[in-house]
């Protein structure tokens, strides 16, 4: 499997920030906006939010899907066998939303069936419950319920009342950024000027049979890191020098455009794309410049993401480019994540 490398602990990007955006996020050009809050103490705050795209494969067809989760700040430690402990008490709840554009947008939604734009799908919309020092979630499933969604510029408001199958409401509340596949819809500009001892480059070949190898290039400081997926010949033992544009054709020459995909509720990242502490940012335009000076490497990238973020990272030193052995198990993961937009999703609680 390939290897990402990473600045949080496990595979779950998790938020412990209100704002991706540098500023106070309650000013606005010096001028002090009313944040808006829960309309009474009986309301959970959540602490984040973060949405799947899933498009048009599930519901009528027509409208577009997003799967919301909204978590509170808690903590838990897993063991070596993979068993979670919960620290403190904590709760997870999904909403499956269906809307008429390809877009998180304001309104209204109701529980139904027919999976029709203004919607919530009840089949994949729960919630879980952790106790401190226990090893097991309360798993709590819906029956009715509205989700109300305001928005403000780069501000979002969610208003969540869902009937349990105990006849119980969970009511909760979240304001501030959106982060969807694990990207902060905020625009923002990232500079990472790596080091030249912090680089790896890797060969994984051509096991997706797409005509090219796939050449993973990373760069990272103590707080940000840049993967570059590049397509080459078949056999590239080098870096060539060249100009590398962000493409969706897998052709030889380019960098592949960025997304995240997510298997089992984790969000995973793949492609080109951008890491920091609390937000990915996935490369769809711009390019990557690679010239070489004698055995000297200069990296000078310029990405831009859809949601408006800037990507600039450079690094000067030497590549080293391995090259991946894989095992038959390896090539058939890999063909696994590359196709898991399209795999059916599983039940919500196999998925979290």
């Amino acid at each position: 499997m390939k290897k990402f490398f990473s600045l949080v602990a496990g595979v779950s990007l998790l938020f412990f920030t209100v704002s991706c955006d540098p500023k106070d996020p309650n000013i606005d050009n010096n001028t002090e906006v009313v944040v808006p809050t829960a309309p009474d103490d009986s309301y959970i705050i959540f602490n984040s939010v973060n949405a799947t795209n899933y498009g048009t494969e599930y519901g009528d067809g027509q409208s577009y899907n997003y799967a919301l989760q909204f978590s509170t700040d808690y903590n838990y430690e897993t063991d070596e066998d993979g068993n979670i402990t919960y620290l403190t008490d904590g709760i997870d709840l999904f909403v499956d939303l269906y809307f008429s554009e390809d877009k998180i947008s304001a309104g209204t939604y109701v529980v139904d069936t027919t999976g029709i734009a203004g919607t919530i799908g009840i089949e994949y919309s729960a919630a879980y419950k952790y106790t401190a020092n226990s090893t097991e979630e309360e798993e709590l499933l819906f029956t009715n319920g509205s989700v109300k969604i305001e928005v403000s510029g780069n501000r979002y408001t969610y208003t969540i009342n869902m009937i349990t199958t105990d006849g119980d409401t969970i009511k909760g509340f979240y304001t501030g950024d959106m982060y969807i596949g694990g990207e902060c819809l905020t625009p923002t500009t990232l500079t990472v000027e790596a080091p030249s001892d912090s680089i790896y480059a890797i060969n994984y070949g051509d096991d997706y049979e797409m005509g090219s190898d796939e050449i993973v290039l990373q760069i990272w400081t103590d707080k940000e890191a840049v993967a570059f997926d590049i397509n080459l010949e078949n056999g590239t033992t080098e870096i060539p020098v060249g100009t590398y544009s962000v493409d969706t054709t897998y052709a030889i020459g380019t960098l592949s455009e960025g997304y995240s995909f997510d298997f089992f509720g984790y969000t995973f990242p793949t492609g080109t794309y951008a890491e920091t502490i609390d937000s990915y940012l996935y490369a769809t335009t711009g390019q990557l410049v690679v010239t070489k000076v004698d055995n000297i490497y200069t990296l000078v990238a310029n990405l831009e993401t859809a949601y408006g973020s800037t990507i600039k990272a450079t690094y000067t030193g030497a590549i080293a480019l391995e090259v991946y052995e894989s095992e038959p198990s390896d090539v058939l993961a890999k063909k696994l994540v590359r196709s898991a937009k399209k795999v059916a999703r599983k039940h919500i609680s196999a998925r979290r």
